[in-house]
């Protein structure tokens, strides 16, 4: 019993730390009242860093533009603030002391492949967790240069795609709150071909 328990004990541990090596660590500098670099591409499940790298007694922050999501609030010099985006789509923040100081991180929404044949069902990772409370991941798709038209909204992690036809089919994905006009922007396009 107790060396079934320490097995699992080391699985858990490796587990765990096979899913934070997965995650990357993305800097970004506040300096000469702006934000470097931006925009700034992360894979869902990546932190971005921001590390106020001002001269002097300057204070800035880094803030949500979709209210809620997160503000770092009040950064001195040399003060860092980390974000992690468990969710696909583009979000725009700025500093609330210094308004014209914008920046944008933008993240893809991970096909399981970008190719198959008919028939073949396609998992699209929105996040990897299930949305916060209060907000819903939404899901476009378009089918060849067509236009993009609402397609599923789910709190979880993933939807599911199983094509029908031939064609090239694309999707984009952004986090909404519920009952109300905040989001995120779209993700950037995945791309599925299907012969």
């Amino acid at each position: 019993m107790l060396r079934r328990a320490v097995v699992l004990a080391v699985a858990a541990l490796l587990f765990a730390t096979a899913d934070v090596a997965a995650s990357t660590e993305h800097d970004v500098s506040i300096v000469s009242f702006s934000f470097s670099p931006t925009p700034t591409a992360v894979a869902i499940g990546d932190f971005v860093r921001w590390t106020n790298n001002a001269s002097g007694t300057t204070q800035h922050t880094t803030t949500s533009d979709a209210v809620g999501l997160w503000d770092s609030g009040h950064l001195a010099v040399n003060s860092s603030f980390s974000h992690t985006f468990d969710d696909a789509g583009t979000f725009t923040y700025h500093c609330s002391i210094h308004h014209q100081m914008k920046g944008t991180v933008t993240v893809a929404l991970q096909a399981s492949a970008t190719s198959g044949a008919k028939g073949t069902s396609f998992t699209l990772t929105v996040a990897d967790a299930t949305a916060p409370a209060g907000w819903t991941h939404e899901v476009q798709k378009a089918k060849g240069a067509g236009s993009f038209a609402a397609w599923k909204s789910t709190t979880g992690q993933t939807v599911m795609f199983k094509p029908k036809k031939k064609g090239t089919y694309r999707f984009e994905a952004r986090l909404r709150k519920t009952g109300t006009s905040t989001a995120s922007g779209w993700s950037p396009v995945v791309t599925i071909t299907i012969s």
